[in-house]
């Protein structure tokens, strides 16, 4: 899923992130100088990389998965496997007797939970936003595991 400009403003507008001073000149700095609204608000220290995916969550009623904050192990990532985790660009976050959290850049995307539910039965699951680059960052877990696998075939 790809978050605009125009999108992202509202939802830090919205939520109260930025103020409608911040984002004038927010805007008038993407106009002057070329440069992505997210990047001119994190410059200028109006919000911060971890104050984004709390808002972008919170538009979607969801937590936020810091996966830079919280990395995650490799069998709990190994626990999606891997062409589903690449397909929907999720990753587990965390997982209890009852429910596992699932970190995803898409909270949106159709056919997500129904591919998730039989790798989970009997837990509920909640999703969390995380960036993409974040989840994406875990996948290096599967290429190394392969790796290792095929090391010990020979």
């Amino acid at each position: 899923m790809k978050l605009d400009d125009a999108k992202i403003k509202d939802i830090l507008l919205s939520q109260d992130y930025i103020s409608e001073e911040d984002a004038v000149a927010a805007e008038e700095a993407v106009k002057k100088n070329h440069v992505p609204l997210v990047e001119y608000l994190m410059t200028e220290g109006i919000i911060t990389k971890d104050l984004l995916g709390q808002a972008i969550a919170e538009s979607f009623k969801i937590s936020f998965a810091n996966l830079m904050a919280h990395p995650i192990s490799e069998k709990i990532v190994q626990r999606i496997p891997e062409e589903i985790a690449k397909k929907h660009n999720v990753v587990l976050f965390k997982e209890t007797d009852k429910q596992v959290i699932i970190a995803t850049d898409d909270p949106e995307k159709e056919g997500l939970a129904a591919e998730l539910k039989p790798l989970f039965a009997g837990k509920t699951i909640k999703l969390a936003f995380s960036f993409t680059e974040s989840i994406k960052s875990t996948f290096i877990i599967y290429y190394a595991h392969d790796k290792n696998c095929s090391r010990s075939r020979r």
